[in-house]
């Protein structure tokens, strides 16, 4: 029978853990900032506040793609909740991260997009829900080859030429910077590219997002 409720994750990003032989500027919380790097801990309950185990948890870095020139995410370490819906990472560095969770059954999703990680203690929250269903058909003139990308995410598409279609069958409702990415194949040495941004909301069921891209366009370094 499938869960119809919701889970919810909270995330803490606790004390950095210090090697006795460093020290680095004192923190809000006592702790000391080196580059050994930070725990981030949380837990996963359901709606009736009990904790649900096995729950896997990502953790991404988001970092601009050298080829698509857009921030994604990198995966940095997954984990699993344990029998008390708990779970951690370690020797998280500073900088701006995704955090996905799924449900033991892949059913249920969330996302904590844009976690600053800088040495401070910070707390977030986020309910694992059915995930959603992105689609669509690209309006472009030309044969090169086309991606949609959600940004700060991990999530990207490459769109069928022959189509003009393309789909990601499982992601999680919220809302998003999507970009429309075109890579110009006579220059990739380069990495040229051509892209929009626009906003979307993932909502339940089935979303479309159809991008129109022709029209007067210049193959760039950087279109964000």
């Amino acid at each position: 029978m499938r869960w119809n409720g919701t889970y919810t994750v909270s995330l803490a990003v606790i004390t950095a853990i210090v090697a006795l032989s460093c020290s680095g500027p004192e923190l809000a919380d006592g702790g000391s900032a080196t580059d050994v790097g930070y725990t981030v801990a949380g837990s996963v309950k359901d709606s009736t506040n009990s904790p649900i185990a096995d729950v896997e948890v990502v953790m991404y870095r988001n970092e601009k793609h050298t080829t698509y020139k857009i921030s994604m995410s990198l995966p940095v370490d997954t984990a699993h909740t344990d029998s008390i819906g708990a779970y951690y990472f370690d020797k998280i560095l500073n900088g701006e991260y995704t955090v996905i969770g799924s449900s033991p059954s892949g059913e249920e999703m969330a996302i904590l997009k844009n976690v600053s990680i800088n040495g401070d203690a910070q707390f977030g929250s986020m309910e694992l829900r059915a995930g959603a269903e992105l689609t669509g058909i690209v309006n472009v003139d030309i044969n090169d080859p086309v991606y949609i990308v959600l940004k700060n995410t991990p999530y990207i598409a490459k769109v069928d030429m022959s189509s003009r279609s393309y789909g990601m069958p499982q992601v999680p409702l919220g809302e998003y910077a999507v970009a429309t990415i075109i890579l110009d194949l006579d220059n990739q040495s380069t990495a040229k590219v051509h892209g929009r941004i626009d906003t979307i909301t993932i909502e339940n069921g089935s979303n479309r997002f159809n991008p129109n891209l022709n029209g007067l366009f210049q193959f760039t370094d950087s279109y964000e």
